[in-house]
């Protein structure tokens, strides 16, 4: 109006044109505007609709002129016969003042909105802005939400993700300002895990998270962080502060680093070789740490989690039996004291306790290599060539194996001859016993004690007593041979 006076001073001619314009505008404010509907929603920040578990946590109070109602209801509602005067909406969470968890825009606990007649007014209480967007056929308020999910993850020290029953008690999450819907502080170590639907701010005040890390159950230190939507923050698993935060869109994370090596547990056959279908589920292990043995047997695979530096203790088993029932590996010992390193593979032999070590480079590794064989009982002439015939169906009688392998159980009666599977051989200085009695047509000739060990031919006569010689070298074969 000031400009429109000043427009008539200056220019001549205008002064008519003037009145005219001003006698317009009185009289459009004179008229009163149509009522209509507004409906207000809550939607993400991006303006699409909120998932259903984020939907129930907001909610909004609604007031028209200038009071500040405290009177919260769901989102969806519609404020109906619409007048185009102001209203004040108080965005809030679970039905709770905004300044809870926010001053929502610009420090203040109230919006101050005029709606319009086919226009969506979008307020982002992430910050401060307000956006206009035609709609015809619907008058809209959108308040937009920023809900986030904070992922706590445990990783080594180069950030490759970690897991195992090691950060089964590791967390402790002991404060959250301001706090998630029906949040409480954990009371002790817990697992690794992520925390949802959080409402970020991130108007200059994002969360506050207080929290504990530790390992194994073991020490914890005492870790803070202001967290921001789409960061992931940094922190080491004994404290301290590594460089950080990075960007990361879509994902709000808050990273441990451990100084912890990731070693996996492999069994071989004695070259380091995959273990035959039929032989690979024999063998256990028991895994301790920090000098101390278990009993807990598992099977072979998968990965240990350890400090780096730490020693591992070693026990290998057949079917969760110590090793001493079959061989003391290495040096007489029921146990392996091994001490893992970055980018190596340590081989341990139970045939003869050999160890060794090579550089695989980005894996920590330890192979336990086990020495299985097949021993062929086989009926042969004096000569030592192999025989066969009805005469042997009932010719030999297996009376005891030493170590005796999983299942076996003695025979009864003369069977034929067969081949003895999977016999775990020490190979040093122990062999395996086998005590059995030939026999021919179910009848008993004599009775026999043999030591075996792999890649030999033991050489029995059925009237008793060893052969000459008793025993030869053969490579790639274990027999038993009865003449």
């Amino acid at each position: 109006m000031p400009n429109l006076k000043r427009t008539a001073v200056n220019k001549t001619g205008s002064t008519v044109w003037a009145g005219i314009l001003t006698a317009l505008v009185l009289l459009a404010m004179a008229v009163p505007v149509a009522a209509f509907d507004v409906t207000i929603d809550a939607t993400d920040p991006d303006g699409n609709p909120l998932a259903a578990s984020r939907l129930a946590l907001a909610s909004i109070a609604v007031g028209l002129a200038s009071p500040v109602s405290s009177d919260f209801q769901d989102y969806g509602l519609t404020v109906s016969g619409f007048s185009g005067v102001n209203l004040v909406l108080v965005p809030g969470i679970l039905k709770a003042l905004p300044d809870v968890n926010s001053k929502v825009p610009g420090g203040q606990v109230f919006l101050l909105i005029k709606p319009k007649p086919n226009v969506t007014i979008s307020v982002n209480t992430r910050g401060a802005s307000l956006q206009e967007t035609s709609s015809p056929g619907e008058s809209r308020i959108e308040i937009r939400y920023n809900f986030v999910d904070l992922e706590f993850v445990p990783s080594d020290l180069s950030g490759n993700p970690v897991s195992g029953p090691e950060f089964g008690q590791a967390l402790r999450v002991t404060a959250i300002s301001p706090a998630p819907a029906g949040f409480t502080p954990d009371s002790a170590l817990g697992p690794y895990r992520t925390i949802d639907n959080l409402f970020m701010p991130d108007n200059g005040t994002g969360i506050n998270v207080n929290f504990q890390t530790g390992f194994n159950g073991g020490s914890a230190a005492s870790q803070g962080q202001k967290v921001y939507a789409n960061k992931t923050y940094y922190k080491l698993g004994a404290g301290g502060i590594p460089p950080g935060p990075t960007d990361s869109p879509g994902l709000t994370r808050i990273q441990v680093r451990y100084n912890v090596l990731s070693v996996q547990i492999a069994v071989t056959d004695q070259t380091g070789n995959a273990l035959a279908p039929d032989r690979v589920s024999l063998p256990r292990i028991a895994v301790g740490q920090a000098g101390t043995p278990s009993t807990n047997f598992v099977p072979y695979g998968g990965t240990v989690l350890i400090p780096t530096g730490q020693d591992l203790v070693l026990t290998p088993g057949l079917l969760s039996a110590l090793p001493g029932t079959y061989a003391k590996v290495p040096a007489g010992n029921d146990f392996i004291l091994v001490s893992p390193r970055p980018d190596t593979t340590i081989s341990v032999n139970t045939r003869n306790g050999n160890v060794t070590k090579t550089r695989t480079v980005g894996v920590s590794k330890i192979e336990i290599r086990y020495n299985f064989a097949d021993v062929v009982m086989e009926s042969a002439d004096l000569s030592g060539s192999a025989v066969s015939g009805s005469e042997f169906n009932k010719a030999l009688k297996m009376t005891g194996i030493s170590p005796a392998p999983p299942g076996f159980s003695a025979d009864s009666v003369f069977g034929a001859y067969r081949v003895l599977d999977n016999l775990f051989i020490p190979d040093k200085g122990q062999g395996v016993d086998l005590t059995f009695a030939a026999g021919l047509l179910d009848g008993q000739l004599s009775s026999h004690n043999v030591k075996v060990f792999r890649e030999n031919t033991y050489h029995r006569l059925a009237s008793g007593g060893a052969g000459s010689p008793a025993s030869t070298a053969s490579p790639g074969a274990t027999k038993v041979q009865v003449r």
